[in-house]
């Protein structure tokens, strides 16, 4: 027992590192062992579904100026691992063409992402709920998006991190 809890924590300690790299960029992806790859749930630039290698796609609900539900479905691909993720994630708005990443709020600390590693079931789905007023505040009218890691995980050091989006709508 004590050596299962051990390979957990280091774990979201591998987990809870990995998330304080850059995310400001579409193309950016960290990545440990395989491809590198950034995946968009819905659809790609020319308006056709994109297929995953692990098939993975999110989807928002509920949407309101402080958060919405977060539907991710799992159906197909072959990952090679576990599919994981955490409670960190990022929204981008669109201005013009172009992703921008949203500013958080500022705060008297540093923020903190709690270090779960949420396991994503194969063929299934899972909802997270996502209330972002205390890092983004409300949002304002617009075009936006959620970003998530998703990692694949075999073991400690052996794992793939894709970055996947859900798009979004706030109305005024």
């Amino acid at each position: 027992m004590k050596k299962l809890l051990s390979i957990i924590l280091s774990t979201v300690l591998v987990f809870s590192i990995v998330s304080c790299g850059n995310k400001n960029s579409d193309t950016e992806v960290k990545n440990n062992t395989k491809d590198e790859g950034v995946e968009s749930s819905a659809e790609n630039e020319t308006g056709k579904e994109n297929s995953d290698s692990w098939g993975i796609k999110l989807y928002p609900e509920k949407v309101s100026a402080t958060g919405l539900t977060l539907i991710c479905r799992q159906s197909g691909g072959s990952p090679t691992g576990d599919l994981q993720t955490g409670s960190f994630y990022f929204i981008e708005k669109q201005i013009g063409n172009d992703w921008v990443e949203v500013d958080m709020i500022p705060s008297e600390y540093e923020r903190a992402w709690t270090e779960e590693a949420w396991i994503i079931p194969m063929d299934s789905s899972v909802e997270w709920g996502v209330n972002w007023k205390d890092v983004y505040g409300e949002l304002p009218e617009g075009s936006y998006r959620i970003a998530k890691k998703i990692h694949d995980f075999r073991k400690t050091s052996d794992y793939d991190e894709k970055i996947y989006y859900a798009d979004f709508e706030i109305l005024g």
